[in-house]
C-alpha cells in the first residue's frame, strides 16, 4: 500500500501565496491561479515501487578430519526514490578440523561488499518543491 503525504496542487498553492501576499500588503503573484491545476505531485516524480533481488548458492561437505561449508549471497535493491540503489555481495566460509579425538579447531571467514546510491535530501527537496514547477 502506498502512502503519500497529503500536500497542496498547483492551484491550490497559487491560492495560498495570492493570499500570503495579500495578507502581506502586496499585490497577488497569480493572476488566474486556476490555469495551475493538478501541477507537478513530487511524491509521484521522486518515489517508485523498489524490486528486490536475492541469490544464494553454497556448498558443504567433508569428512572425519575435516568440515567445510562455502557459501556466495548477492542481494541487490532498487529504492524507493528513483535512481537509488543497494548491493551487498557477501562470501562464508567456515572449516573445521580435527586434530585428535577430542580436539576440534575452525574458522569463520566473511567478506562483505557493498554499494549505496543514493542523493541526499531527495525527500526533503521534494516536499518543499512547488507543485507549479513542471519536471524537466
Amino acid at each position: 500500500m502506498v502512502r503519500e503525504i497529503d500536500m497542496v496542487n498547483g492551484s491550490q498553492f497559487a491560492t495560498l501565496a495570492n493570499e500570503v501576499a495579500t495578507n502581506e500588503g502586496r499585490k497577488p503573484l497569480f493572476a488566474d491561479p486556476e490555469k495551475y491545476g493538478v501541477g507537478t505531485n513530487w511524491q509521484d516524480v521522486i518515489f517508485q515501487t523498489a524490486p528486490i533481488q536475492n541469490y544464494q548458492i553454497s556448498a558443504n561437505g567433508g569428512n572425519e578430519n575435516v568440515l567445510y561449508n562455502i557459501s556466495v549471497n548477492h542481494f541487490d535493491q532498487e529504492g524507493i526514490v528513483r535512481g537509488s540503489r543497494y548491493q551487498r555481495t557477501t562470501v562464508r566460509i567456515n572449516n573445521e578440523y580435527a586434530l585428535r579425538k577430542n580436539i576440534k579447531v575452525g574458522h569463520n571467514i566473511s567478506l562483505i561488499a557493498s554499494k549505496n546510491d543514493y542523493e541526499a535530501n531527495v525527500i526533503g527537496m521534494a516536499y518543499q518543491a512547488e507543485p507549479i514547477i513542471p519536471v524537466f
